[in-house]
């Protein structure tokens, strides 16, 4: 099974890193981008990309390793940048942030206590701020490869929802494929575009039904707060040696039916089929991403030790996850072709003290492929799915 690092100097390098840092770069330019468009500002859209550019970092570093130490090293920076252009940085996002608390005032009617700010120009504070999110981005991956796709999902979906405002489809869609291929290996590419292109027309077909602003939901939130509103001003002001008041005192809630028949006549059929689809993007996006990362756990358990630098190590895990593959297929090790030599070498290697050889690991890693290729030849479907996804092999 082909692997997606090597060893060089002692360093795990990674095979599919450029593909792995061109994701976040645009991911970071497609999250900025929206930001600039709801606020009004999308003019400053260089700016951003130009910032974000600092998630290429990684195509500079050779191992995980190095990625996080650059990485930990580029967060010091920019927090000394901040430090030191404080007035430039914080107030420029304050000012872009002022404007973001207007739009969702307008949409929720809501009230903000905005930050006190002179102009300033905001060019200084999105060239900071993506290139934050950038090297975070970066550096999050070198930990955990999905990380960025996940929090910037799972971001836009929490502003989006706080705020009442979206910067548009075209945008939200965007992160989101963005989000989903970072997510996968440069291996699984084709699935996730097969993914994202259903996530897609699902996505389309909501937009299609979604029914606009419902009236009677409008009210009944309304209610609701003001509900919620006056039981917590009612609550706070109640001494704590209050009597309980008794069910024969309380006032009998005449709203309570109405407020129940009011959901029960907003849910037409185009609004739960709207749930559903929500739903349904959900499962697709996320679901598929979990179970991934758990089965690529699971094989990187089976292969360890396979890459140890020392032959002796490698070798017994090599033979050790050929019996794997021998065990999940229920095939007799003796018919395999070179098991006897094989046995005789992990013998050797789990019980004599001398080092061994080069040419002897390659004698393993031989018989370990031909017993997966012999083995992968003669399965059939159901054998090769529960190879792959029962097994992780």
């Amino acid at each position: 099974m082909k692997s997606n690092t090597l060893v060089v100097s002692g360093a795990r390098v990674d095979r599919q890193l450029p593909y792995a840092a061109v994701l976040p770069f645009l991911l970071c330019v497609a999250l900025w981008g929206a930001f600039l468009w709801m606020v009004g500002r999308i003019t400053l859209l260089p700016y951003s990309a130009a910032g974000s550019l600092a998630a290429l970092f990684p195509v500079f570093c050779p191992s995980r390793k190095h990625r996080r130490l650059v990485g930990c090293a580029l967060l010091i920076l920019l927090t000394l940048t901040a430090l030191l252009f404080w007035r430039q940085v914080f107030g420029g996002l304050a000012g872009l942030l002022n404007r973001l608390f207007d739009l969702s005032a307008a949409r929720q009617r809501y009230l903000y206590d905005n930050f006190a700010v002179s102009a300033i120009s905001p060019i200084p504070a999105v060239l900071w701020g993506s290139a934050l999110t950038a090297v975070c981005f970066g550096w999050l991956g070198a930990w955990k490869r999905a990380l960025p796709g996940v929090l910037a999902a799972a971001f836009t979906a929490v502003s989006c929802a706080y705020f009442g405002v979206t910067p548009g489809a075209a945008w939200l869609l965007g992160i989101l494929a963005l989000s989903g291929l970072s997510m996968a290996a440069r291996s699984e590419l084709r699935a996730a575009v097969l993914l994202l292109a259903s996530a897609a027309v699902i996505a389309g077909l909501t937009l299609w039904l979604l029914p606009g602003e419902n009236a009677r939901v409008s009210v009944l939130d309304d209610q609701l707060r003001d509900t919620l509103a006056l039981t917590t001003v009612t609550q706070q002001r109640q001494p704590e040696n209050a009597p309980t008041p008794t069910p024969e005192s309380q006032p009998e809630q005449e709203n309570k039916e109405p407020m129940l028949l009011q959901i029960r006549e907003s849910m037409d059929p185009k609004t739960i089929l709207l749930i559903v689809l929500i739903a349904v993007i959900l499962l697709v996006l996320f679901v598929p991403a979990i179970l991934r990362d758990r089965l690529q756990k699971r094989r990187d358990r089976n292969r360890a030790g396979m890459e140890s630098e020392n032959n002796a190590e490698a070798i017994r895990a090599t033979f050790r996850y050929a019996l794997l593959w021998l065990r999940a297929s229920e095939s007799d090790a003796l018919e395999m072709p070179g098991y006897d030599a094989a046995y005789k070498l992990w013998q050797e290697a789990a019980f004599s003290d001398h080092a061994m050889s080069d040419a002897q690991r390659d004698q393993m890693t031989a018989f370990q492929k031909t017993v997966s290729d012999t083995i992968q030849s003669r399965a059939g479907r159901r054998l090769k799915w529960k190879l792959r996804y029962r097994y992780a092999l």
